[in-house]
């Protein structure tokens, strides 16, 4: 999780030093023009016309088709997003659309959705209920709560062209209840839906949670060990959710959509999915200028145009 910083115009924190000079040159957030604009693969599911991120990989600047074909060698590729971003959830799409059609047997895998309501997101898919009825049985508003139209696109692209969608997420009472009690308050009845594996090894991986944590004071009433015991099973949870599908379903592979904290570092989600299933992983996490660019230890970053007026909504902390 360490990155090394660089003093730039548009204050960007990267990776590598190659980006030093390629982001300066090519991205400055006074000139959106320079992102271009093109007629989108799922054009009449999201925008018709949409400006096409920068593409930053661990080589230097690249290009979504670049991510389509290395995508297509992976059995799962992470998407991240901030989940207020529609720009991200545009991006999301579109490279799910590019995979469709290059002929990748997709299965698409979602963190907005739990893994208790899997049945009424494949009868939403079969087309036996329609979307008010999916949020309703799902409990969307309450267990997620970021406006549906955000989402929306990608389940009617998968609706349409028979896509599953694969509900990822624990149930939000059970990571509220380790945030306030820890692995070790757990009722036995809570304990069962714990994963067997749960890996809290990775010293990286906390000391990055932690300089999270202490970014946020409002988060000082849950103690920090229950914050990392938190995400670990989120991490673990989704991951493992991510494994059952794709090794019940051998010819089909998985686009994850998650946040960027998911996503960003391998040691979050995709190893712990390489590690249950030898699983081959492409990620992508996601950025909108002016806020900071990070590429971390991923594969390729896309940098957006839009304005940055992000609403941070925290889903982790109990209330």
């Amino acid at each position: 999780m360490n990155s090394k910083t660089f003093a730039l115009p548009i204050a960007m924190s990267l990776t590598l030093p190659v980006f030093a000079a390629v982001i300066a040159a090519t991205l400055p957030a006074s000139d959106p023009a320079r992102f271009e604009t093109q007629t989108s693969c799922a054009a009449g599911y999201a925008a018709a016309e949409w400006r096409v991120p920068a593409v930053l990989g661990q080589d230097g600047l690249a290009s979504l088709d670049d991510i389509t074909r290395r995508s297509q060698r992976a059995r799962a590729v992470f998407v991240g997003e901030q989940h207020d971003r529609p720009e991200h959830h545009y991006a999301q799409l579109e490279l799910i659309c590019r995979l469709y059609r290059a002929g990748a047997n997709i299965a698409i895998g979602v963190e907005f959705f739990q893994t208790p309501f899997q049945r009424y997101v494949d009868d939403y898919v079969a087309g036996e209920i329609d979307e008010r009825r999916l949020l309703q049985l799902t409990d969307y508003e309450r267990r997620w709560g970021f406006p549906f139209e955000l989402y929306a696109p990608i389940l009617r692209f998968a609706r349409d062209e028979d896509l599953p969608i694969v509900a990822l997420n624990f149930p939000t009472e059970l990571t509220k209840a380790v945030a306030r009690r820890g692995l070790a308050g757990l009722t036995d009845a809570e304990r069962a839906f714990v994963p067997d594996t749960f890996d809290g090894s990775d010293v990286a991986y906390t000391e990055g949670l932690g300089l999270v944590f202490h970014a946020h004071p409002g988060r000082a009433r849950t103690p920090f060990q229950h914050f990392l015991e938190a995400q670990l099973l989120w991490d673990e949870g989704m991951a493992e959710s991510a494994a059952e599908y794709l090794q019940k379903n051998p010819s089909r592979q998985m686009v994850v959509l998650a946040g960027n904290g998911h996503v960003a570092w391998r040691s979050a989600m995709p190893d712990r999915l390489s590690r249950r299933i030898n699983a081959s992983t492409v990620t992508i996490s996601q950025t909108t200028l002016p806020g900071p660019v990070s590429l971390e230890d991923g594969d390729f970053l896309l940098v957006h145009s839009a304005p940055s007026n992000v609403r941070r909504v925290n889903h982790i902390v109990a209330d």
